[in-house]
Formats: C-alpha cells, structure tokens, sequence
C-alpha cells in the first residue's frame, strides 16, 4: 500500500479541507467508546465528505490502492464497530447531516447518515411526527442506529417492524445503488420493495461492510396527545415473564422496558443500592392518539388493572418509582445521552429462556469473579410474544491489569455460556465476535459469497461481517 501516492490522488478528488493530517486528530477516531476494553486501531488517514460525489470518488480511489474504508456516521464507536482493524481510511460521515424532506402526510424522512435522532427530533416537532430512539443516545446517527438493528423501547407492530424503507448507498465497487421504490426515478422513497430485486435487508446489519450509505428514507408516526406510565413491580425474575406475555398478548401501549433494581437505580444516578425499590419493575407507556386520546388510555388502563389482578401484585409508588416513571417517560419519547459505566452484553431470547439464562449469568459471576461485579438487567420486547432483547451490564472495579485481563476472559465466557443456553448474540464484532463465529457454521460462507458481489476488493470496513481480514 503506497500511502503517500494514495493521499496525492485522494486530494485531486477531495477537499483539501476534508483530509484530516494531524496526528492528535488521527487518533481520537483509534478509541472505542462504548469499549475502551477494546483494543486501540489508529487508521492512516481520515477524511470528512460532504457530499454523495466525494464519497464516491473516495470509494474509487480507495479500490485503486485496496485501501480498507471504515463509514463512520455516529460520534461513538459502539462494539468495536467502526475500528479501523487493519488500518486503512475512517470515512466521517458527520458533515452529511442534511434533512432532505419530512413527508408528513406518508410519515417518512429522507436523512443523511449525519443526522442524530436529537436534530431530527426537532425538526420534527414543527409537523407533530416523533421518530422510535433506539436504547443509544441523541448524538448517534439515525441510520446507522437503525441499520445496525440497535432496539428501540417500541414493541412492533406491523407497520414499525422495518424502519428504513429505502436506501441510497455508494457500494464497495464505486457504484450508486438505490433499493426499493427509490430505484425508479420517479417514485417516491415511501416503499420498500421496488421493480427490481429485494436488497434493503441486505445492508442492515452490515456495518458498512458492503457500501457506504449516503441516504435513507425512515419511518416515522405522529406525537401521541396523551401519554401515562404505568409501573408493575415483582420480586423475582421469574415472576414478570408470564405478566409481560399476557400484556403484549393484548396489545396493550407502545414503548416498555424491564429493569432490574441496579439498573433502575443507575438510571436515577442513585449510588446506595440498599435504598427502597422494588427488585424488577416493568414500566410500559399507554398512549392517546389523535382521536379519542383519553378514552383510549381509560379502557387500557382498566386492562391492565384487570391483568394485574389476574397475576396477585400489589402495585408500590414511592418517590423514586415517580422519578424513574418520569425518567423513562422522557427516554421514550428524546433519547437522552446516558453516560453509562457498564460493560454490556446484548443478547436476543425468548422471554420464556430469560429466567435460565440470568441465573446461568449470575452463576458464573458467583463462582469466577473475585471482584464483585454487580449485574445490571434490561429487557426491552422488541416483537411481540416473539423475541425480547435482553442487556446484561456488568458494572466491574477495573483498577489494575489483572483485573482486566480477568474481565476480558469472564465476558467471552458470559457470551459463550448465554449462546449454549439458547440466547442469541448479533455483533460479529469487538469482543464477542470469536463466540459468534463459532457457532454460525457455513454461514460465513454465504456473507463472503456476498461481500464478493458488493465490494469485490474487500476494502469496506474489512474483517467485520467476515471473519477473514486483508
């Protein structure tokens, strides 16, 4: 790889202004935020577009050279994600942040992969429409969030189930490609299937391993007059799965969570973990919509008193419950910038597997970790009575070296443990991505046979979605 000579050609295509030179700059795009278990990568070069023709011309130049391209959108690095593993070029996506249009009549946005949930939230107020946040904070990219299949709080309805309905993508081949109704000139962006064949699910998930995404159109749904949250306490983990089965059963409210008392508390910024609260607590949000917004609410409400009868709780409210009502009412509706100080491990299960995999998580912290660590728990349904996404954080006292090295080995053996109990892990990258490949078989396979076909000189985001590197 003859850098300099890559660097003279990229200027005759880029801004001289969007090269990023300085070293002290290089290297704050080496760190992973959300890890910082995570070994450091420093790319050669990095480069901010602010355009659909320089990023391509980016692209064609980086092929010219096999240079590996990392997209970067969101202002953290989460999972290890958008390391640059084996050098190469980081691709800031951050000055394409326009919002293209709000269609307030199909409900659905056309954005620039720069754009954050809190921009676009505010633009959107101005036509009574809300976006769906994702479990990440306002300063993440929308698009990347939302391909990266990060959940939101809602519980899916048909109509929510895919929130990217079309693509504008510059492919690892140089080409512009357009999914779903966008392919035709003429269309709108309003429809996911289009004249030609079906490839938007392709790119979801794919962390810029096969192009880099210049826009998407995204669904959006209108404010609710009215909302009101209900809290339900228990005291064991066993004892919330049949009541969250019955409630989405009946499709009662849109966004809900269930928390374990240490991530109830952490969420109030509450140190003293002694303090009055209940052990698990789910909290689901009812809302009014446009017509009928109370009656609505009123005949809900009478639903899951009935519900909560049926299943003997005696509802608690004390102060801190109010504050986390309040709390969480605000992370539905605008996600927050959550500072969180866990190391979390994302797994998808059926809610029917959680109480076997949560006491197999607590065992293995019991019997290795010398160091207490405590163990935080959320649960967010992402379909209904179908699949939950569960976060176990772990909350470690990481002061010395072997600490770390102890921390590193319980994570991957956490991940490991949760696999062989039926849980499902997502991110084929950072530090899970060894426990995922063991178990996908001739899968990875069929993603190289892919990332062939869309990025043919492997140089997008390389070692990623594959396990082989260059």
């Amino acid at each position: 790889m003859d850098l300099n000579e890559f660097k003279i050609e990229l200027e005759k295509v880029v801004d001289n202004n969007h090269i990023i030179k300085d070293q002290d700059r290089i290297n704050r795009y080496s760190q992973d935020q959300h890890y910082p278990l995570i070994e450091e990568k420093i790319p050669e070069l990095v480069v901010i577009p602010e355009s659909l023709e320089e990023v391509q011309q980016i692209v064609i130049v980086a092929n010219q050279f096999k240079i590996p391209i990392i997209p970067k959108s969101s202002e953290k690095s989460r999972y290890g994600g958008t390391m640059a593993n084996n050098g190469g070029l980081i691709v800031d996506l951050g000055k394409l942040n326009r919002i293209v249009s709000v269609d307030d009549t199909n409900m659905h946005v056309v954005v620039e992969p720069g754009v954050t949930f809190k921009q676009l939230q505010n633009e959107l107020d101005n036509y009574k429409l809300r976006i769906l946040p994702t479990i990440f904070s306002s300063s993440d990219s929308i698009i990347s969030s939302y391909l990266a299949r990060y959940p939101t709080y809602s519980m899916a309805k048909f109509e929510y189930t895919d929130l990217v309905v079309n693509l504008e993508i510059v492919l690892g081949n140089g080409e512009i490609f357009r999914t779903g109704s966008w392919a035709s000139v003429k269309s709108p962006p309003v429809y996911p299937y289009g004249s030609s064949l079906d490839f938007f699910r392709i790119f979801h998930g794919a962390r810029g391993g096969l192009g880099i995404i210049t826009k998407a159109s995204i669904r959006v749904k209108p404010k609710p007059l009215v909302q009101e949250i209900v809290s339900v306490p228990f005291f064991t983990h066993k004892d919330f799965v049949n009541f969250v089965y019955d409630v989405q059963r009946k499709e009662m409210g849109i966004e809900c969570i269930v928390l374990n008392k240490i991530n109830a508390l952490n969420y109030l910024h509450v140190e003293d973990k002694s303090m009055d609260f209940p052990n698990w607590i789910f909290l689901i949000c009812l809302e009014g919509p446009q017509r009928f917004p109370e009656e609505k609410i009123e005949y809900e409400k009478e639903a899951l008193n009935r519900l909560i009868k049926k299943h003997s709780i005696n509802l608690k409210m004390n102060n801190l419950i109010n504050q986390l009502e309040q709390k969480i009412l605000n992370e539905f509706n605008t996600p927050q910038d959550l500072k969180k100080k866990s190391y979390d491990l994302p797994v998808y299960l059926t809610l029917n597997k959680f109480p076997e995999i949560y006491s197999i998580i607590q065992n293995e912290l019991s019997q290795t970790n010398e160091d207490k660590t405590d163990l935080g728990v959320s649960i967010i349904p992402v379909e209904r009575n179908r699949t939950a996404y569960v976060e176990f954080d772990l909350y470690p006292a990481l002061n010395t070296e072997r600490q770390i090295t102890e921390f590193k080995t319980l994570f991957r053996n956490l991940g490991e443990l949760a696999l062989k109990a039926g849980a499902i892990i997502d991110i084929p990258y950072g530090p899970l991505k060894q426990v995922v490949y063991s178990k996908v078989g001739n899968y990875l396979a069929l993603i190289k046979d892919v990332k062939d076909i869309f990025d043919p000189n492997n140089i997008m985001n390389p070692g990623k979605i594959e396990k082989e590197v260059i």
